[in-house]
């Protein structure tokens, strides 16, 4: 919504004016419009806010599972050979690899892929 910058000056000389003076009805349609359009900025700033936080959480669980498995495979693959013993620097190529596509991804198909894309990387090093 557009706001006339010549009705806030009006309103403002008003409103600051050493001089009480009546609201006219353009004056309370202004601070109607104007407070509608802060309420709507509010509710748009507290759920971008919750969506952040959310995002946060998520990230940070997807951080502790993935290295969480990622320990309990290395366990699994490490044996007596080192020819099949866990590439840790390819592992640990592939979980960056994840958490910047993951971070990046704007859509679930992104998202998917990269979780796809993650699980083929960790398959090949499982040989």
């Amino acid at each position: 919504m557009t706001i006339d910058a010549a009705a806030i000056e009006r309103l403002t000389t008003t409103l600051t004016s050493d001089t009480p003076a009546p609201l006219t009805t353009d004056d309370r349609t202004l601070l109607l419009s104007a407070l509608r359009a802060l309420t709507a900025s509010e509710m748009l700033i507290a759920r971008q806010s919750q969506l952040l936080h959310s995002y946060q959480s998520d990230e940070a669980e997807l951080d502790r599972t993935t290295a969480t498995w990622l320990t309990r495979f290395a366990a699994l693959l490490q044996g007596p050979d080192p020819a099949h013993a866990y590439d840790f620097a390819a592992a640990s190529t592939a979980r960056a690899t994840l958490i910047r596509d993951t971070r990046h991804a704007e859509s679930l198909h992104d998202f998917i892929t990269a979780a796809l894309t993650f699980a083929a990387a960790v398959t090949v090093l499982a040989g």
